[in-house]
């Protein structure tokens, strides 16, 4: 990989992304009723949330080849993300990313269990590193 660009241009970007959704929230409502007044919940995340995600989802922080079980399985290990290199940490975003389309609710779990917070601090530092 000589003369690759291991380290995607857009870290600031994704970091001061994460920032605002620190500072502002990522949730606003569930769902609403449908016509028949069945109540089939589904997060309504702010805007700061979606585009943070929506920075995640840039080529530069997906693995076409990532995979979703074995990432879902380590996840909840903390030294998974804090030992990550970069071609992990895409593996971790793509699945980040990809997972609300399948699971609503997905991208708010990860917020909550502090999968988002601990990525990003690892992005940050391994951006410090070889940045």
């Amino acid at each position: 990989m000589l003369g690759k660009r291991v380290v995607p241009d857009d870290v600031e970007d994704v970091v001061t992304a994460w920032r605002e959704v620190e500072r502002n929230g990522w949730f606003v409502a569930e769902g609403e009723n449908d016509e028949r007044g069945l109540h089939f919940p589904y997060p309504i995340y702010t805007n700061q949330l979606e585009r943070f995600f929506s920075l995640l989802s840039a080529e530069a922080w997906s693995l076409s080849d990532y995979d979703p079980v074995l990432i879902g399985d380590q996840i909840g290990d903390q030294a998974y993300i804090e030992t990550a290199d970069w071609e992990r940490l895409k593996g971790i975003c793509t699945y980040c990313f990809q997972g609300e389309k399948f699971c609503d609710g997905h991208w708010g779990n990860l917020v909550e269990d502090g999968v988002i917070a601990a990525l990003v601090k690892r992005i940050e530092e391994l951006a410090r590193r070889e940045g």
